[in-house]
């Protein structure tokens, strides 16, 4: 077994500087664009983006195709991923036995649940799709994170070669073949046809 050297947690670390988005400069742009928004308040408007991110985030936790954002903005889902390397330490228990310690991932028979964000639009192309950029809550990745081992099965799985705008083009045609199909057959419907 290989000894593992405990990090000294009091060393200085980098951290990048947080930026609050929903702050007091937001509020005033969205009071100058929409002076309805004044009528709820900071503190309104903060709980109804809450509110939002909440609904979208349990929408992409229980659909596998996960959910397209509106107004073009991109695709968000939770796919499986095999792991990168087989050294993924884990350092709660490597400094309790003092040896190197790695996750196994046994439950998910050695895949990992990633949430992926596209803004790769397979029917309507946006002209600068790559400025927009996704970043999880902490709250949405902790409970992917709890939720993935009991779900892992559901979620589709993407190879390191594949690329994720060609899965998003097959789901979209898939979806558009399924309410053609939809549509055709309610417009074949006789109520008197006994045969069908």
């Amino acid at each position: 077994m290989e000894p593992f050297r405990i990090p000294d947690l009091n060393q200085p670390r980098y951290r990048v500087a947080a930026r609050e988005i929903d702050g007091n400069d937001f509020y005033k742009s969205l009071c100058e664009k929409v002076p309805k928004a004044k009528a709820l308040g900071h503190s309104g408007i903060k709980a109804l983006i809450k509110e939002f991110n909440e609904t979208i985030t349990q929408y992409i936790m229980d659909n596998r195709e996960g959910v397209e954002l509106f107004e073009s903005l991109g695709f968000v889902f939770i796919a499986s991923c095999k792991t990168k390397n087989a050294n993924n330490i884990d350092f709660a228990k490597s400094k309790k036995y003092g040896v190197r310690v790695t996750h196994k991932n046994y439950e998910t028979d050695g895949k990992l649940g990633k949430i992926f964000y596209t803004s790769y639009n397979a029917k309507y192309k946006m002209k600068d799709n790559n400025i927009w950029v996704f970043k999880p809550s902490r709250k949405f990745k902790r409970t992917v994170a709890k939720i993935y081992p009991e779900q892992c099965g559901m979620y589709m799985e993407l190879t390191r070669n594949e690329k994720v705008s060609a899965m998003i083009e097959m789901m979209v045609k898939k979806f558009d073949k399924r309410k053609a199909f939809a549509i055709k057959k309610i417009e074949d419907y006789n109520e008197f046809d006994l045969n069908d």
